[in-house]
């Protein structure tokens, strides 16, 4: 099985994103980005949503020829960050590493959520997916049937030998 080197999968998500936001050059008098780029990452330091971002923000700053200050606002699910780049001038100088949390599970389980992820947010390009489980602790005998959805989950049958 063949796999692609880390360094090219980088470029091809920096290639991406840079071609992304050429609706946002368009648009200013200037060449953009005029500024430093603020990137939001909804959660705390050391998390993969932050590893991502800092990674990406230092090649961008090489591309774009201008700093991208990766800035953390954790807490409440992501909602914190979100809202403050849902209020922010909507010039593409600042940014956010959404996720799912952020852009789709908040506005389903929440009672209030200061944005709307579709009218608030122009979404530029997908950065990468990751994996979710769901993990019990070894004594709860519970498995999921072959449909593989968390509504099928049914008591996993033991038998004595």
């Amino acid at each position: 099985m063949k796999t692609r080197s880390r360094t090219g999968f980088g470029a091809i998500i920096v290639a991406a994103f840079t071609s992304s936001l050429a609706p946002f050059a368009a648009r200013a008098q200037d060449r953009y980005p005029e500024r430093p780029i603020r990137l939001l990452v909804p959660f705390a330091p050391g998390a993969s949503t932050d590893l991502m971002a800092r990674r990406l923000g230092a090649r961008f700053t090489v591309l774009l020829g201008q700093p991208v200050v990766v800035e953390n606002r954790a807490g409440a699910a992501g909602t914190i960050a979100a809202a403050e780049v849902a209020r922010a001038k909507p010039d593409g100088h600042t940014l956010i590493a959404g996720t799912v949390s952020t852009h789709i599970l908040n506005q389903l389980t929440m009672k209030s959520v200061p944005y709307d992820s579709l009218k608030d947010f122009s979404h530029v390009s997908l950065l990468g997916t990751t994996t979710t489980s769901i993990a019990v602790h070894p004594t709860v005998a519970a498995s999921l049937t072959s449909s593989r959805s968390a509504g099928s989950m049914s008591p996993r049958r033991r038998t004595a030998v």
